[in-house]
């Protein structure tokens, strides 16, 4: 009995296959749409075609519409008002000074009026952070008063100083709590201090409420209560202290 072996197929040069991958998807890419990609023989090239001039003169028709009904409303499309000569004069006036210009114009707000400002050149450029600033920043921000840093970093305000340290990552050390004249109160809120705890933390631990967060005893009456408790919980000792 003979085996019959199935006829091996000829290989299909790549050349070959090629043209004729290129053929199909051709022909394919130009029935589904006429905006699509056309396939070459020598490879992949983009071919749209071309807008017509009365898609154009429509959309310029539209536009022109639009900015003549504005005109006409005096309102933007997001329900602001237009912007006036007046206003602008001012803005050129108090060039910068934007607190004052919020106060001559109560209806804008501040990112409106920087917006504008910009929008007329009439803001600074931002100025990159150099590397020497930077490590001044990194060694001063930590520990060293407003005064010091903005001396040590010239041409920074205290707002772009604190936005550059967060995005790096750089902290201000807590410093401890300041003394309120009464003996017990600093006492608690240096204990605090040292075991990282916050008036917010005391108050919960505590059950007192806002007290030691809202510095109750600012009024000058100091409550005994609240004290107590917190001594306790700080694993304090109440002693009794006589007069003389």
């Amino acid at each position: 009995m003979t085996s019959t072996k199935p006829l091996a197929q000829a290989p299909i040069s790549s050349t070959l296959a090629g043209s004729v991958e290129r053929s199909i998807i051709g022909r394919l890419a130009e029935r589904l749409s006429p905006w699509a990609a056309v396939l070459k023989s020598d490879g992949l090239t983009t071919r749209r075609r071309k807008m017509p001039l009365s898609e154009y003169s429509r959309g310029a028709t539209t536009s022109q519409r639009m900015r003549l009904s504005i005109r006409r409303s005096g309102v933007s499309p997001s329900g602001n008002p237009l912007w006036t000569d007046e206003e602008r004069a001012l803005l050129v006036q108090f060039r910068g000074d934007y607190d004052a210009l919020r106060r001559r114009l109560p209806h804008r707000t501040r990112d409106a009026i920087r917006h504008q400002c910009g929008s007329l050149g009439l803001t600074k450029r931002k100025r990159a952070w150099t590397s020497e600033e930077i490590a001044t920043l990194r060694k001063l921000y930590p520990a060293a008063t407003h005064e010091e840093i903005l001396s040590a970093i010239p041409g920074r305000s205290w707002s772009q100083i604190s936005r550059a340290a967060c995005r790096r990552g750089f902290r201000r050390r807590k410093r401890p709590y300041k003394l309120t004249g009464v003996a017990a109160l600093d006492e608690i809120r240096a204990k605090c201090f040292e075991i990282k705890w916050t008036m917010r933390d005391l108050d919960a631990a505590a059950g007192t409420g806002e007290y030691f967060r809202t510095s109750g005893w600012s009024c000058g009456m100091e409550r005994h209560r609240p004290i107590g408790r917190a001594i306790e919980v700080l694993d304090g000792i109440i002693q009794p202290v006589w007069k003389d």
